[in-house]
């Protein structure tokens, strides 16, 4: 593929000397989606971007149109994994791309750029914007037979119900992407897209399984994804995978495990150059660190990591991770850190990314709340939010984490019964996971209350 991508860059730059730029930009065309197939997003880019230059020189027409075309989605696809779902330049790239489908009347790349278009927005934190473009996408999809992108709807639309915490909703579209997928008819359709939609399917049911209390099951499914990913030989598929196993393994609070794929996913985005990647995995890096007692390392990681994401545009993760920075700050005992930083994360001005990990957000502040006598009863009105909303959403691993805080409150209180209580009737749901910290935790704690 390499010896293409080359002969492809020499037929350009042999056209450009003679002065017939349409082929050159052709094979800029074709060069640049060898080397993203390559993972060799800088020179994929370099490639795109001088086709973009040769065809500015072009009259206008339908085959500069079209040639253009081509080559804005490839060049917002490409940008995705350089500057990650929410840059500016991939916006633009996305916006033009579109421009011209509509112009040329809807031709077979309006799928990518559709599609890219719905990870712009769903990266910007416009969550109901994206669910909605989602089944559009699908149906229209599903009226074509385009059956890569009835797949690839199907996984952005599980993802975007994750986050929102529609988690039946979620799991209907991932088993979906699952059941459709089949790797040797679609099998190219992971360098198209920039991610195989079988591995993204996979990484987002451990962490709904996770969440809705099934920690065996979801650590199945992530193992599967990481088995998966490194079959695919695809650099930002094997990235997003490990990223997404070190969350899986934060939810489950299993620190070692996450600060080693955290590790795996930093060597790798720091290979590709994949900027929003690196930035998360150094935030799971660091959450790690704290959690292992490398308390004010962790922090400075984290605090990073928040940054680089907040500087790719970014929204999607770093509401989640500011909760983790505020978790780290009430590690160490740094109260006022911890409230500015949760307060921060909870007065977003677009919450519903944040449905997932509120119950979290409202915990945490209420630990960090009780680092000081006579918050009491500040800290059990947070703690009750949290458990509201972890029953609404049917977040049985987050019920959890919230009974035992509410239930270890009460007890200090000497409201010993009714924490009791509270906390047995949630441990008692559970049927697996039962080597967890958080299983542990509860279990340890009823047993000094029924004392």
């Amino acid at each position: 593929d390499g010896q293409t991508e080359e002969v492809a860059a020499q037929l350009a730059r042999h056209f450009e000397e003679a002065r017939i730029p349409a082929k050159a930009a052709a094979y800029r065309l074709q060069a640049g989606n060898k080397a993203h197939r390559m993972s060799a997003s800088q020179e994929a880019t370099t490639h795109l971007t001088r086709g973009l230059e040769l065809v500015a020189s072009l009259s206008p027409g339908p085959e500069r149109m079209q040639l253009e075309l081509g080559l804005q989605a490839a060049l917002g696809t490409t940008l995705i994994a350089t500057h990650g779902y929410a840059s500016p330049r991939v916006e633009e790239a996305f916006a033009r791309a579109r421009e011209l489908s509509r112009a040329l009347g809807d031709p077979p790349e309006l799928f990518q750029v559709l599609y890219g278009q719905l990870l712009f927005h769903l990266v910007r934190d416009e969550m109901e914007r994206t669910y909605l473009e989602g089944e559009q996408l699908l149906t229209l999809a599903r009226k074509v037979g385009n059956k890569g992108y009835v797949v690839a709807s199907h996984a952005v639309l599980g993802v975007t119900a994750t986050y929102l915490a529609r988690y039946d909703d979620a799991h209907e579209h991932l088993a979906q992407t699952l059941a459709l997928y089949d790797s040797k008819e679609l099998g190219d359709l992971a360098r198209q897209l920039g991610q195989d939609p079988e591995v993204i399917a996979l990484c987002y049911l451990a962490w709904v399984l996770a969440l809705q209390g099934y920690a065996e099951q979801a650590i199945t499914k992530g193992d599967a994804a990481l088995a998966l990913a490194r079959e695919t030989n695809h650099l930002y598929t094997h990235a997003f995978a490990a990223v997404s196993a070190s969350n899986l393994w934060c939810m489950l609070r299993q620190w070692p495990e996450c600060e080693a794929e955290a590790k795996v996913a930093l060597e790798g985005s720091s290979q590709g150059g994949f900027a929003m990647m690196y930035a998360n995995a150094l935030m799971m890096h660091g959450i790690g660190l704290v959690h292992q007692g490398h308390g004010e390392q962790g922090i400075a990681e984290l605090a990073q990591g928040i940054a680089l994401s907040d500087a790719t545009g970014s929204s999607l993760t770093t509401h989640h991770c500011r909760a983790l920075l505020a978790e780290a700050y009430l590690m160490v005992g740094r109260r006022e850190k911890g409230l500015k930083t949760i307060a921060h994360a909870l007065s977003s001005a677009a919450p519903t990314s944040q449905a997932w990990w509120l119950p979290e957000q409202h915990r945490i502040r209420a630990e960090l709340l009780l680092l000081e006598p006579g918050n009491e009863a500040k800290a059990e009105a947070s703690l009750r939010q949290a458990l509201d909303l972890a029953r609404s959403q049917k977040s049985k691993s987050l019920e959890l984490r919230t009974a035992t805080s509410l239930a270890r409150l009460l007890q200090n209180q000497g409201r010993v019964a009714e924490g009791r209580e509270l906390l047995a009737e949630c441990y008692a749901w559970f049927t697996e996971g039962f080597d967890t910290p958080d299983l542990q935790q509860a279990e340890e704690l009823l047993r000094d209350l029924a004392q």
